[in-house]
Order: structure tokens, then C-alpha cells, then sequence
């Protein structure tokens, strides 16, 4: 991990890069606030088309929805904000119809902070991998409850001894929600989505303010270096809000903590992943590609027991793959995965976009480990 926050590395202001996760209510209140104050390096991310209960609890795509031409076509929420962000405020941002863990790390590299709004918590996970990896820091927004007035903001610090997403996970849910994610079988079932973040809209807006000064503090070069979450409470008696701060620690099962040696590389997006594993190489030995994901390669419909061959990641296939016979949607099964990569492996004939890996990414490699064959006697029969 590295800190992006030295001293001698602190961002100029018009570069300080923000990617937004999620542009729902509270995330799209976020990027109003990011709009006024005339942040101009913005990456908005959500896979989702705009819908009528998004236009009840959103001023900012109410407002975006309503510069847009008459047309019967869906409207993606990430390129409504990021349209409205050049049409009111002259503001240059990028917006993805996708998820964080379709993004590619070497786009999200040339941001600052990772601000995730979504009621996902596997894109929250999939958000604190990425913080991770890059040695980001991640800051969680959320609200609570139909029209309460309560809301959070956490700050997740890059330190290795800081808490991450997972530590504040009861173990029995960090390994519900890592095996819907990664692994073909389930065990348990573990839901993907949490309670909508339905809070007032007082909640929300405060919310939002409270993620926003944060952000200043932080390109201000005031970074905190432990993980601490905000409470966010209105106090009707005194009309005013409190924000009770709570240092979350770490835990020590967490598997993201662990370290890893190995190297984040770019690999040609159209090259077979055996030439390029073999162009990588070095003098101690093979390299394999650690895969941040699991890739599913064989999968079955539960609706009509077809079977298929997605070549994308676990949890994109549980979530959104159609199945080609029934159409169902989220329908497949993983039956097996692939967490690593090889020269020698079947999928090293495959380049990373027919492995639907992110365009513009960064790759784990490691050094192959080979185990040495056991010398037989003279007298041991051979197997």
C-alpha cells in the first residue's frame, strides 16, 4: 500500500479527483453539492437506468431528466449527471455506466478518493478491494430509514492498522457476502442488497454536505489516519444536527489485510494472457495473474437447468447475466470459477476482454510456486 496524501504530494486543487459510486438519491445529492462547488475531476459510476421512484428522491436527475430531449428510450444515471454537470455548471466530468469492480484500476488510479453512495453491499466491498489495492482512501455515505432523519459518513484511512469495509463485518456475513462474490457455491444465501437508503431529505442533503466538507479537509492535506464513522442525528428540540464521531477498529480475521507480495501491472487488452504472462517473467520464474475476482467459467440456469460458459466474474453472472434459453435474468448458477491465471492454463488463449476484465486495469501478478516432485528410491514402485 502505498499513501497517496504526502506532503510533498499534496493535489492541486483543480485536480482533486472524486469517483462517485452510485448516483441514487443520496449519491446524486453528492454530486449536486460536488457541482456547486465547482469540483471539476469527477468520475460518476452506476450501472442503473433511471427510474420513476429515482426522480421522487433526487432533485439533481429530476433536473437533468427534464433538460433532456422527449424520448421513450432509458436514461442511464451516470452520463444525466455528468450532462448536467456540463450544462449548469461547465463542468468537464466523466460519467460509466458500470460497476466499481468493472472499472479499471488505472482509471480510478488518477482520482484521489473513492466516495461510495450505494445500498449495495457488495459494491461497497467491491469499492474497499479497489481502495485497497490502490492504497486509496474510501469514503461511505448512507442514510437511514424511511424518512428518518439520521444519516453516516465514514472515513476508511489507507494505514495498514486502519479498519477497512470488511472488519466492521460480523465474520458469518464477511463470509456470506466473499462467497456470493467469489466462490461457486454459496452455503448460506446471503443477500446482495441491503434496505433501500430511503432517510429523509433533510437526511440525505445533510448527508451529503457532511461527505462534501470532509473532501475539502482531505485536499486541504487534513488526512485522518485512523477509520472513524460519522453519526449523523437531528435533535427536533434544538433543530440542529449532531455528528458523533466512533473509531472503528480493525479486525484482525479480515482477509483484506494480509499482505500479498506481488506487482500491479498493465497488460494489452487484446493480447492473449499467455503472451503477456510470458513477456512479464523474470529470472525466478513464471508469473500467474491474480485474478481481484473470480471468473465464473461454467454455469447453470436454476429456471431451466441450461447450462453456459460466461467468462465473467462470479458475482456479475449471479447478479445480471440473462440465460440465452429461459431469459431469465440473474438465473445462473456458478457451477466452477478460476481465481488465477497461468501461461499454461486454458483461459491464457483468451485476451482480457473476452474475459470481460476492466479496459484501462491493473493487474496482480505473482511468481508461480513450484512444488518440487518428492525423489522416489531405487525400491519405491512408480505410481
Amino acid at each position: 500500500m502505498f499513501d497517496r496524501f504526502t506532503a510533498s504530494q499534496k493535489p492541486d486543487v483543480p485536480e482533486f479527483g472524486v469517483v462517485l459510486i452510485g448516483a441514487g438519491a443520496l449519491g446524486s445529492e453528492l454530486a449536486f453539492q460536488l457541482a456547486k462547488c465547482a469540483r471539476s475531476k469527477v468520475l460518476v459510476l452506476d450501472p442503473e437506468q433511471l427510474e420513476a421512484r429515482n426522480l421522487l428522491r433526487s432533485r439533481f436527475l429530476s433536473q437533468a431528466l427534464s433538460h433532456e430531449p422527449d424520448t421513450d428510450g432509458p436514461h442511464c444515471k451516470a452520463t444525466l449527471l455528468k450532462a448536467e454537470a456540463a450544462r449548469t455548471w461547465k463542468l468537464s466530468w466523466n460519467g460509466a455506466v458500470s460497476e466499481i469492480a468493472d472499472t479499471g484500476l488505472a482509471l480510478l488510479a488518477s482520482y484521489h478518493v473513492l466516495c461510495c453512495c450505494t445500498d449495495s453491499a457488495l459494491s461497497r466491498a467491491e469499492t474497499a478491494l479497489a481502495a485497497r489495492l490502490l492504497g486509496m482512501p474510501m469514503l461511505d455515505c448512507g442514510v437511514f430509514g424511511e424518512g428518518v432523519s439520521a444519516g453516516r459518513v465514514t472515513w476508511f484511512a489507507t494505514q495498514q492498522d486502519a479498519a477497512c469495509y470488511l472488519c466492521g463485518m460480523a465474520e458469518n456475513r464477511r463470509a456470506q457476502l466473499l462467497a456470493y462474490a467469489a466462490s461457486a457455491s454459496l452455503g448460506c444465501a446471503a443477500a446482495d442488497r441491503q434496505n433501500p437508503m430511503t432517510g429523509s431529505s433533510d437526511a440525505v442533503r445533510h448527508t451529503a454536505q457532511t461527505a462534501v466538507k470532509m473532501l475539502q479537509t482531505v485536499q486541504d492535506g487534513e488526512l485522518p489516519q485512523t477509520s472513524t464513522a460519522w453519526q449523523l442525528t437531528y435533535h427536533a428540540a434544538s433543530d440542529a444536527w449532531s455528528d458523533r464521531p466512533v473509531i472503528l477498529p480493525r479486525s484482525g480475521s479480515c482477509p483484506w489485510h494480509d499482505y500479498h507480495p506481488g506487482a500491479l501491472v498493465s497488460l494489452p487488452w487484446e493480447r492473449p494472457l499467455a503472451e503477456s504472462l510470458s513477456r512479464h517473467a523474470t529470472t525466478h520464474g513464471d508469473m500467474v495473474l491474480q485474478l481481484h475476482w473470480p471468473i465464473c467459467t461454467q454455469a447453470v440456469c436454476r429456471n431451466c437447468r441450461a447450462t453456459a460458459a460466461p467468462l465473467h466474474r462470479v458475482a456479475w453472472v449471479r447478479r445480471r447475466l440473462h440465460c440465452s434459453h429461459c431469459n431469465g435474468i440473474g438465473t445462473l448458477e456458478p457451477m466452477s470459477c478460476v481465481g488465477a491465471v497461468a501461461s499454461t492454463d486454458p483461459l491464457a488463449t483468451c485476451t482480457p476482454r473476452q474475459l470481460h476484465l476492466p479496459e484501462h486495469h491493473l493487474y496482480l501478478l505473482r511468481h508461480a510456486v513450484a512444488f518440487p516432485t518428492p525423489e522416489r528410491s531405487q525400491d519405491e514402485p512408480a505410481p
